[in-house]
């Protein structure tokens, strides 16, 4: 009886609801990415372009 009380006075507020969800899934995912995207700099490095013959 609740989840039914409370699935109508949702209703209005199903497609913000399903928005919120999906980018809390992308923020999700990315905070997942995140040290895999940094192992593989840490590991191969950033190419080398333009910054090849600076001098440091």
């Amino acid at each position: 009886m609740l989840i039914r009380l409370l699935g109508v006075q949702l209703r209005p507020y199903r497609r913000l609801i399903a928005l919120a969800v999906l980018l809390q899934l992308v923020q999700t995912l990315a905070t997942l990415q995140l040290p895999t995207v940094n192992a593989d700099i840490i590991d191969n490095g950033v190419p080398c372009r333009s910054r090849c013959s600076a001098p440091y």
